[in-house]
């Protein structure tokens, strides 16, 4: 592709909305003490509405403190280090190292002012080792109890019903723990809430599909946290038809995520955390990453189809469903995550990868596909190799580069960006005047 035109560019309105929204996620947490609001800890980043049955509770997710960790090169070596030296080896999930050293740092927890809040309980998916593994440090750490709920991957009936005894398992253990009644009806306006915000994520990466692109994938990284932090809550869920109904006008009115777009790129694997200035490099040589498998499927209510494309699912009432017991709550989430969602099968049905991410860069319209293969997500990473070697066979351009997505000892910047910059111009792109 090489598309000489410019385009009209302007920032997104909504921008400062999500920085709301994260701002009142933090002062939930710090205010949930005198609130008498639950209050949980861990890195789930599913089921998020199973808990919202105790009420209001607020959710530490990776901690208020990790952004700000992250970007500080000195403060996360810091947090790494003091995990190390517990014996810890550097081959683990990057981003639990992170967020089990700033525990042990006892920064994990403690506001800006100083003051240090005890989460109530742990709450974890049991996704892969890493995630059950530090929900059992930190609660030793913190004296509190926890909760795992373990995530089977075979057999479509057996898989609902243990995942649905288990969340019933855990409803149980949160209303012993925190000595509350759990209300069901709760839960099932925040299951309709998840499903919503998952299903309009979807709908704005599809949008994307356009040529211009009306986002890039910087712009998707951080519009993504609310999701992180409560995709079960109304306030998300209505920033999300917000964002969706701001975007589709970009699309109808040309208006461009930077304005030049001379190639498309998509990115496959985490980036890193540490360095998200990386996403916006190839705008000094007109190209623009328009996605990536992660901020896709991890987030997106998508529906993987027979070919290999991925269909936006639909909301639970545009599906005519009405959700009126725990029971019906509890299996439609396992319906919003399980089975056909690109969220599970990228991640450990590696044989349907290649095929998937092929039919992605299609459906996008991306003209070439960037790897990161980091040392720090097996999952992720997993089936990478054979991805690209597809590629290759299709013609695709690509571009592999290896760096942990949450340890910046494991990046050297010139040498990164000199390949990027090689790989660019072998596209036949020449950078752009200052």
């Amino acid at each position: 592709m090489r598309n000489f035109e410019r385009y009209e560019t302007k920032p997104l309105e909504c921008w400062q909305k999500m920085k709301e929204l994260r701002r009142d996620h933090v002062r939930h947490l710090w205010k949930s003490r005198e609130k008498d609001e639950p209050l949980i800890i861990g890195t789930a980043e599913i089921f998020q509405s199973l808990p919202a049955g105790l009420g209001d509770y607020a959710g530490f997710g990776l901690g208020p403190n990790f952004g700000g960790i992250i970007r500080d090169r000195d403060l996360t070596i810091k947090c790494l280090e003091a995990l190390e030296v517990r014996g810890f080896g550097r081959d683990i999930c990057g981003i639990c190292r992170v967020n089990l050293g700033s525990m042990f740092l006892g920064i994990q927890t403690r506001s800006r002012s100083g003051e240090a809040v005890k989460p109530d309980f742990c709450y974890q998916l049991h996704a892969c080792e890493p995630l059950g593994k530090t929900t059992q440090l930190m609660s030793e750490e913190y004296n509190i109890p926890y909760f795992i709920v373990e995530m089977p991957f075979v057999g479509r009936e057996g898989c609902t019903k243990y995942l649905i005894s288990q969340m019933q398992d855990a409803i149980e253990f949160m209303e012993k723990v925190t000595d509350r009644e759990y209300d069901d009806e709760r839960l099932i306006e925040a299951v309709y809430n998840e499903w919503r915000s998952m299903v309009l994520w979807a709908r704005v990466c599809e949008l994307n599909k356009a040529i211009p692109a009306p986002i890039d994938l910087r712009h998707l990284a951080s519009l993504i946290m609310p999701l992180w932090t409560g995709k079960h809550r109304r306030d998300t869920a209505e920033f999300y038809q917000m964002l969706f109904d701001e975007v589709q006008d970009r699309v109808q009115n040309k208006i461009s995520a930077r304005g030049l777009e001379r190639c498309r790129l998509m990115h496959f694997g985490q980036w890193p955390w540490y360095l998200p200035s990386l996403l916006r490099f190839p705008e000094r040589y007109g190209a623009v990453f328009i996605g990536a498998d992660v901020s896709f499927g991890t987030y997106g209510a998508f529906v993987a189809q027979e070919d290999g494309s991925w269909k936006t699912a639909k909301t639970l009432e545009e599906q005519g469903i009405e959700l009126k017991t725990r029971e019906d709550a509890l299996r439609s989430l396992v319906e919003l995550y399980m089975f056909d969602s690109p969220m599970i099968r990228s991640f450990f049905l590696f044989s349907s990868k290649s095929r998937e991410h092929l039919k992605m860069l299609e459906d996008w319209h991306a003209d070439a596909a960037v790897f990161n293969l980091a040392y720090d997500c097996k999952g992720v990473t997993a089936a990478q190799m054979e991805t690209r070697l597809a590629f290759q066979k299709k013609g695709v351009p690509s571009l592999l580069y290896e760096v942990s997505s949450a340890d910046p000892r494991d990046f050297t910047e010139s040498q990164i960006i000199n390949r990027f910059e090689s790989f660019l111009e072998t596209l036949g792109l020449g950078k752009l005047e200052e």
